[in-house]
């Protein structure tokens, strides 16, 4: 007797993408494949009863069921084979050996390895990536060299939240938001994405909200404190039903930093919901706000680092109390309507807001206090559509627009002693307009060759008023910049079932930012935006039955009109174009599994280990009217390493080391000066258990920087003066340990 069909979808539940090939079975007696976008279905001969979920790559999942129901199952990754690990760069939807290109993807579990205070020691881990901090909430970033142009932030680089944008139309990016207690997972595109995601040589960064697990309903807290008053407490809900999840958190950090005039605190609630009312639609929103005050102590010469790294720069810095402080808030909302298996729509809506209270500045002639609020607002549209087109031919094809709107005031005063504002000096009013508009064609053929062909086509625009100088001296204006066509051609062929060789070439280009515009004296300048094209080829995948897996990529990126940060000598920022720079560098990882099986004490061990080697120089470039032609870009370590080993222990033991090798990197553009390699050491240990089955108790220990190297994170390139003040000493040997509460409903 059958009592009716069971239908649903299995997709990923980090990413929300399809499954494919999942097995469904139930009491072994009826065992089903979901199809190529997730779909399943079977006659039941029961009218309720269970299920099981099984797929390569992902955890296996029990579920109940009714006759006649529709199934939203979600399946986690197990983050231990690379070759079916899902990605969403690209908007493919795709396992990771079926896109070309440098991608790389950290789970949760390479969230969790280290210390979640700060994200920086996770996403260092990834090859041809270098995140660096004057402090806690104060940063910025490299991928693959584009670290000239950012003497602070994160620019050139796109980020979006669940595919929902967070750069603003002017280039910010709100890094301060991005906190290790609501992310679940962290894709990175590297080298130009301007086909799919407009402006930015750097990359992509596609965050991924937490997700609370099948059937879960918890509360939980957190503290960890540690060395040089560090102490961060947080509070989170995570709520599961049959038909979406709700995660809520709220954190509180402190430390009083190790130099003088380094203290930082945050006060930050984010809220992420995922739900699908039916079978045809999926709605998701996300809510992240924060307040941070990250002081800035200020860099020091050669001669300070050797006296005393953990100095202030000076006296200034501590009676003008310089310091970066911030509002944030970003809220996107996402609907997804699936009209047929081959049809679907993703639209999403944005908002964002920040204020900054900046006072600045090392002495009497360099100084200032910026007061900033910035408020945009924009809207994303994709549609999906596959086609089989011949019997060993299909194909999946994507085209939409992107449009933002953001209005920016920065206002200028004098810093007074105590960090106030004094007379005002600068005030301007930026509009910045920003749409794109793309397209994208990926063939299969004969279930080996993947061919992808893409193109967007991208506009921005500055409309600027200056409501303080008057005459010529007036900087009101327009810049509007001619739309940019970037295509994008990619092929990937798969040899064998777990491995997949690849390669691309791309046009690439970054336009200004708003502060990027302007001269010292706040004239709007001339500057034009980079452009280039970007070749690569690699390999990734896994061999011995996915236990070890590889990522192994080569590229060269030419760049024309390299956009790069400049002082002056009243230590003035300013920008120009650095004619023509070449990129050439290769990325590999590699991980291996070893499982212990029957082993009383350890379940498994995984070695791991990353490198990057980068060669970027100058190609046609006076800098100051010196031929810096040859030499190496500065800021760029040759050769980079990161590797560590993770063991897990059958009783809830576990033991993460994690060490970090940067080569020497030249200071300034003439190669003259240069800072030394370092290594950093880090190490956790922790201790995961149940005192019932309600209460979940995890308590843990680490270290950073165990052998106490003195080393600068992020260091003030191209520093001028007869003592170059390069160094902003990072923190020495540090402790943390915490406890983490969660109970089950």
């Amino acid at each position: 007797m059958l009592f009716g069909q069971v239908k649903g979808r299995v997709t990923d539940a980090a990413t929300g993408t399809p499954v494919g090939n999942a097995t469904v079975s139930v009491a072994d007696s009826v065992r089903v494949l979901s199809d190529g976008t997730g779909y399943f279905g079977f006659e039941s001969s029961q009218e309720m009863g269970e299920l099981t979920v099984t797929c390569i790559g992902y955890e296996p999942i029990t579920v109940p069921y009714s006759a006649g129901q529709f199934l939203q199952v979600k399946v986690r990754p197990s983050g231990t084979i690379l070759s079916e690990v899902m990605v969403t760069g690209y908007q493919t939807g795709r396992k990771l050996i079926e896109n070309a290109g440098g991608i790389s993807v950290l789970n949760a579990e390479d969230i969790a390895r280290q210390s979640q205070v700060d994200i920086l020691p996770a996403l260092n881990t990834i090859p041809g990536l270098k995140m660096e901090a004057y402090n806690f909430g104060d940063y910025r970033m490299s991928i693959r060299g584009s670290l000239l142009r950012s003497p602070w932030s994160v620019r050139n680089v796109k980020m979006y939240w669940n595919d929902i944008p967070m750069t603003t139309a002017a280039g910010g990016n709100p890094i301060t938001l991005v906190d290790a207690a609501s992310l679940g997972s962290v894709e990175v595109l590297k080298g130009p994405a301007a086909s799919m995601y407009g402006a930015g040589t750097g990359g992509v960064l596609i965050f991924r909200s937490k997700r609370a697990a099948v059937g879960q309903r918890s509360v939980g807290t957190a503290f960890t404190a540690g060395s040089y008053g560090l102490y961060r407490a947080t509070a989170s809900a995570n709520i599961s039903t049959d038909n979406g999840s709700l995660v809520a958190n709220y954190i509180n950090q402190h430390s009083d930093g190790y130099r003088p005039q380094q203290a930082f605190d945050q006060r930050a609630i984010n809220v992420m919901g995922h739900f699908t009312p039916n079978s045809k639609q999926t709605l998701a929103f996300f809510m992240l706000h924060n307040r941070t005050g990250s002081q800035i102590a200020g860099g020091l010469t050669r001669e300070q680092v050797a006296e005393n790294p953990r100095q202030a720069a000076s006296e200034f810095n501590i009676l003008h109390n310089t310091s970066m402080n911030s509002t944030n808030t970003n809220v996107g909302v996402s609907h997804k309507y699936t009209w047929s298996s081959s049809f679907e729509n993703v639209t999403s809506v944005f908002t964002n807001y920040q204020f900054v209270d900046h006072p600045f500045g090392s002495g009497p002639s360099y100084n200032g206090y910026l007061r900033e609020n910035t408020f945009g607002y924009g809207a994303r549209t994709q549609f999906n559509y596959r086609a089989q087109l011949g019997r060993t031919i299909s194909g999946r094809f994507a085209f939409g627009a992107e449009a933002q709107r953001s209005f920016i005031s920065p206002k200028y005063y004098e810093n007074l002693e105590g960090g106030a504002p004094g007379e005002l000096y600068n005030d301007n009013e930026v509009v910045a307009l920003g749409h794109m508009y793309f397209a994208q064609a990926e063939l299969d053929i004969a279930e080996r060759l993947l061919i992808t062909l893409g193109a967007g086509l991208n506009a921005l625009s500055y409309d600027v008023t200056d409501l303080f100088k008057t005459g010529d001296a007036n900087a009101s204006g327009k810049r509007t910049f001619d739309p940019v066509f970037s295509p994008r051609l990619a092929a990937v062929y798969r040899i064998g079932e777990h491995v997949g060789a690849h390669a691309s070439i791309s046009y690439g280009f970054a336009q200004p930012d708003n502060s990027e515009i302007f001269n010292p004296g706040g004239v709007i300048n001339d500057i034009r935006p980079e452009k280039g094209i970007n070749y690569e080829a690699g390999i990734r995948g896994t061999l011995a039955r996915g236990r070890f897996g590889f990522d192994i990529t080569a590229y060269s990126l030419q760049l024309t009109d390299e956009i790069v940060s400049r002082r002056d000598e009243s230590w003035q920022t300013f920008y120009s174009n650095a004619g023509k720079t070449s990129h050439r560098g290769v990325e590999a990882a590699f991980y291996y599994d070893w499982l212990l099986g029957l082993n009383p004490v350890i379940s498994r061990i995984r070695p791991w280990a990353n490198f990057t080697y980068n060669d970027f120089r100058f190609v046609e470039y006076l800098s100051n009217s010196i031929d810096v032609a040859g030499n190496d870009i500065p800021g760029i370590s040759p050769v980079v390493f990161a590797g560590g080993v993770d063991v897990r222990g059958t009783a809830g033991l576990y033991v993460n080391l994690v060490a970090y090798r940067y080569g020497r990197i030249f200071l300034n553009d003439t190669n003259e000066d240069t800072m030394a390699a370092y290594w950093l050491l880090n190490g956790k240990v922790g201790y995961a258990f149940r005192i019932s089955r309600r209460w979940l108790l995890d308590a843990h220990a680490g270290i950073e920087n165990a052998g106490n190297a003195v080393y600068t994170s992020l260091p003030n390139l191209n520093a001028t003066g007869p003592h170059p003040a390069y160094f902003n000493v990072s923190p020495g040997r540090t402790f943390h340990g915490g406890l983490s509460i969660n109970y089950s409903f």
